[in-house]
């Protein structure tokens, strides 16, 4: 019973993307009792229906859309472009889900290098040379590699 109340104030809550409930998407009236759902209109006329309906749905699909737009380019101010060479010196990032389960503890490392980059597949995707022993994916998203200083400490190998 409590899902089921669970559910119903979902479908009714407001999405802040398209301004409207579910159920006002779906049944074309926003629902605030159960006994709501009783209430639609058993006859209805069906261009007019299928016309508001399908007016309705274009209008939340353009929100939808200007919603992901605007979304992506308050993104996009914070993003940095990251170019790697083939053959440059990076230090990459290592994060848990990497590894087997079970092989990663809190004490591994949490980056490597300096490791030589051996390839590009996308500007956001590189593969690079793992040292001896590790069996993942050579293959790093730029977000998980940095340049590598001299300063950082590490040595090449």
């Amino acid at each position: 019973m409590v899902l089921a109340q669970a559910e119903f104030a979902f479908n009714n809550m407001k999405n802040r993307t398209t301004g409207k409930c579910l159920s006002e998407i779906v049944y074309t009236k926003a629902l605030r009792l159960t006994f709501d759902l009783t209430s639609l209109p058993k006859e209805v006329k069906i261009q007019e229906e299928a016309e508001r309906l399908q007016k309705l749905h274009t209008g939340v699909s353009d929100l939808i859309t200007k919603t992901t737009e605007s979304y992506k380019e308050e993104k996009n101010e914070t993003r940095k472009e990251v170019h790697f060479q083939v053959e440059d010196f990076v230090m990459a990032h290592l994060k848990k889900n990497r590894f087997l389960i079970g092989t990663y503890g809190k004490l591994k490392d949490k980056q490597i290098g300096p490791c030589r980059i051996l390839a590009k597949y996308e500007p956001n995707a590189d593969k690079i040379k793992l040292p001896e022993g590790f069996n993942i994916s050579p293959i790093f998203n730029v977000t998980d590699l940095r340049s590598y200083n001299a300063s950082d400490g590490f040595q090449l190998s």
